[in-house]
């Protein structure tokens, strides 16, 4: 279905999705990660065993709550609350991918993560050079050229870019790639139009940097190159505004349009300064639903409750 959104155009439809596709989604990354987990021990003691069933078992019973919440009656505010314990439970112990994989198989994952990379950035070309004619209804709500790349979303697309880009830098392979694959994962990540990808992605390279300068003294002098280069950034996004510009997309105004962003913080701190014992407990009321939808980060806190955080 994300491949029909990308063809037509229209990415407002429902996804229709059933219950055998909704849970797949989430028993997967479970299934792996309990693979993970037992690979990781050395010996499956009663201990271990007893974890295994336990997490099966609670993952199991809120799967299946979420899934028929509507058949159990459940509350709004609780389906969300359902929603992200399950999440957070599927990928709970797929960290454990870092202790059983070899540098080479990790080397092997981040290789199919570049590569689907590229897929998303030429549908994100093949979208604003070929589909323009089906993209200018969406376009006129957003405010602006906004490549979506089948991803459903802007941010979406920017933030899988940015990712991708992370891998790049961090990975081993030669300069001229990099430079190459960057120069490729660059149209999408400014296409996207999302601030939050690129505000995310300078942090992350910026951590990165100043954990290699420690490593390594050398790198230090890289870390001031970049520095420098982006205290002139006015200069220089200029430049690469002007030049996106002659394909026919103003990413100034995407830039200089600060209404959604100042919207979105206004809520923010309307969620922060309304603090009360509410709050401490999960909001099944959906009480502050205008004011965290816009942050994962807000939600999470919001549908878990303070002491659920903790």
């Amino acid at each position: 279905y994300y491949l029909n959104f990308l063809l037509t155009g229209d990415i407002t439809p429902d996804r229709n999705q059933g219950v055998l596709q909704s849970s797949a989604k989430l028993l997967f990354p479970c299934f792996i990660g309990l693979l993970v987990y037992i690979k990781s021990i050395r010996d499956l003691s009663y201990h271990h065993a007893a974890k295994i069933a336990i997490f099966s078992g609670l993952f199991l019973i809120f799967l299946s709550l979420r899934v028929f919440s509507d058949v159990f009656d459940i509350r709004p505010g609780a389906v969300f609350f359902l929603e992200l314990l399950v999440i957070n439970l599927s990928l709970l112990m797929m960290g454990g991918v870092l202790r059983v994989l070899s540098q080479s198989q990790l080397e092997k994952i981040c290789d199919v993560i570049l590569f689907t990379g590229v897929i998303v950035s030429i549908f994100s070309m093949y979208e604003i050079f070929f589909l323009s004619h089906l993209y200018e209804d969406y376009w006129i709500q957003t405010e602006g050229m906004r490549s979506v790349s089948s991803l459903l979303n802007p941010n979406n697309l920017g933030v899988y870019i940015g990712a991708c880009i992370v891998i790049l830098v961090s990975s081993a392979k030669t300069r001229l790639f990099k430079i190459l694959l960057g120069a490729l994962f660059l149209f999408p990540l400014l296409l996207s139009g999302s601030r939050t990808a690129w505000v995310c992605l300078f942090v992350i390279l910026i951590i990165i940097l100043i954990r290699n300068s420690c490593k390594n003294p050398a790198n230090l002098l890289l870390m001031l190159v970049v520095f420098v280069f982006l205290i002139s950034i006015y200069i220089w996004l200029d430049s690469i505004v002007d030049a996106i510009g002659l394909f026919g997309y103003d990413l100034s105004s995407r830039i200089s349009d600060r209404r959604s962003s100042a919207i979105r913080i206004d809520k923010y701190m309307e969620f922060l300064l309304n603090f009360n014992e509410n709050y401490l407990f999960p909001d099944f009321e959906n009480r502050n639903i205008f004011l965290v939808s816009e942050s994962s980060y807000f939600t999470f806190v919001n549908y878990f409750g303070i002491f659920g955080c903790v």
